[in-house]
C-alpha cells in the first residue's frame, strides 16, 4: 500500500463550476469509500495551474481551510517552474 497520497488539484478552477476545495473533499470521499484505510494515509496537495491569475486567491482560499497541510504550489511559469514534489515525513 502507498505510504503517502498526492492530490493534484487545479486551483484554478477552469473547469466549469469546479473548486478545489470541492475537488479535495470529493476525492478523499470517493477513497474513503473504496478503501476507508486510504483516508488514514498522510497526504499533500499539488495546487495545479498556478500561473493562470485566478489561481492565486483560490489558493488563498485553500490554504486558509487546510492550514497545516502541506501544499505545494505548481505551473508553467518562472515562479512555479520546476518545483519538486517530496514526501514530506521524510
Amino acid at each position: 500500500m502507498c505510504k503517502l497520497l498526492v492530490f493534484v488539484l487545479d486551483m484554478a478552477g477552469e473547469a466549469k463550476g469546479r473548486e478545489p476545495l470541492e475537488d479535495l473533499q470529493k476525492l478523499r470521499k470517493e477513497l474513503d469509500l473504496y478503501d476507508p484505510r486510504l483516508g488514514e494515509r498522510p497526504w499533500i496537495v499539488v495546487a495545479n495551474k498556478m500561473d493562470l491569475p485566478e489561481a492565486a486567491e483560490k489558493l488563498k482560499h485553500f490554504k486558509g481551510r487546510y492550514r497545516k497541510l502541506k501544499v505545494i504550489p505548481v505551473g508553467f511559469d518562472e515562479e512555479y517552474r520546476g518545483r519538486e514534489v517530496k514526501d514530506p515525513s521524510r
